[in-house]
């Protein structure tokens, strides 16, 4: 009997030591998931929200051309290799807006992610609502009211279309008549 007991206490005091060291690592686990989980939650650094340029803030449309311009020549100016291989430009559109025309190219996948964030920031309503990517030998720009054409980027959200002021506004309260809040045409011959 005596041996029963004994046998009985061993096992109670496995199944004890077992429920004490399961108890014991729960807490860890959840610790390690909840800080896995949230690290599967955190967007990847290219995924981050880019918010606008304070340039765009600007009321005068000469001053906002002249800051965006400025910003971007700063920017362009401390990523080294875009400095030397893209040129751009800043273009008033009608009284409001502003197009954003980038001529040259890329060589490698870091230069457009820096390029692509450097010109969202100024991709919103009272700022650029189009970036052009023009042809070799378009800037500097000849006229600052001609029509250049290239591979647009149109900042507006659908169903929005780019009107000739260069808001963002429905096709249909874009005025057809071919007065300044008509569509832009589509894409013809450069000038």
């Amino acid at each position: 009997m005596k041996n029963d007991s004994i046998r009985v206490m061993r096992y109670v005091f496995a199944v004890a030591l077992i429920l004490f060291t399961l108890s014991c690592n729960r807490p860890q686990q959840n610790g390690n998931q909840n800080s896995q989980n949230q690290a599967a939650n955190k967007p990847p650094a290219n995924d981050r929200v880019i918010t606008s340029d304070s340039a765009c803030d600007e009321a005068n449309i000469d001053d906002r051309r002249a800051k965006v311009e400025e910003k971007i020549r700063r920017e362009f100016e401390d990523q080294g290799r875009l400095k030397d291989d893209v040129k751009y430009a800043v273009k008033k559109v009608g009284t409001t807006h502003l197009e954003i025309l980038l001529e040259g190219g890329v060589r490698y996948k870091d230069d457009m992610d820096d390029l692509i964030k450097i010109v969202r920031k100024f991709m919103k309503g009272k700022c650029a609502t189009r970036v052009l990517f023009v042809v070799p030998g378009t800037l500097p720009l000849a006229s600052e009211t001609a029509r250049y054409d290239g591979f647009e980027w149109i900042g507006c959200e659908e169903p929005n279309v780019v009107c000739t002021n260069g808001e963002c506004k429905p096709r249909d309260q874009c005025d057809m008549a071919g007065n300044s809040n008509a569509p832009m045409p589509s894409p013809s011959p450069t000038p």
